[in-house]
């Protein structure tokens, strides 16, 4: 395959030659789960994101303290009443299925974050998409972050990338 230049913003700084490689899509379902399903499938968004939350905490354990800080926001953000509360209206008023409340959920509040017009605040609407992601994966046959296509680096191509994303792969 011929080598092609691909315009974007860098996540960092320099220069990078690798393979290109893009997270599988995440599963928006449409279906409605059905009403005597839903306490069930509210279980599994909650352990989803609780899941999404321990992952997260264990991997700003092998950080340095300042970058293990911005990862363990995403812990926070996990258990945020606001969020935990907009994916259960999604799934117990609507029927949304788990995957599909978490990332509708975690996308409402990223484009709030983003649309303040902060840039410091505006970087972690990033921080929330990735959690949505990271979440939803829990509940999908999505491929996860940190299983890229070949042993080789890689260059992740993404619409939003999240600090936790980042320090998934290796250096």
């Amino acid at each position: 395959m011929a080598p092609r230049l691909l315009a974007g913003q860098p996540a960092a700084p320099g220069v990078a030659v690798g393979v290109a490689w893009r997270r599988p899509s995440q599963d928006r379902a449409t279906h409605v789960v059905a009403g005597p399903d839903r306490e069930d499938e509210q279980a599994r968004a909650r352990d989803a994101l609780e899941r999404a939350a321990d992952e997260l905490n264990e991997l700003a354990g092998n950080l340095p303290a300042d970058q293990a800080e911005i990862v363990r926001a995403g812990v926070l953000m996990a258990g945020d009443p606001a969020l935990l509360a907009a994916v259960q209206e999604a799934v117990m008023a609507r029927g949304a299925p788990a995957s599909a409340a978490i990332l509708e959920a975690t996308d409402t509040y990223a484009d709030a974050i983003a649309g303040l017009g902060d840039e410091v605040l505006a970087a972690r609407a990033d921080d929330v998409r990735s959690l949505g992601r990271r979440a939803a994966s829990h509940l999908t046959s999505a491929q996860d972050l940190a299983a890229s296509p070949s042993a080789e680096p890689v260059i992740l191509i993404d619409n939003d990338v999240g600090p936790a994303d980042v320090a998934e792969f290796p250096t």
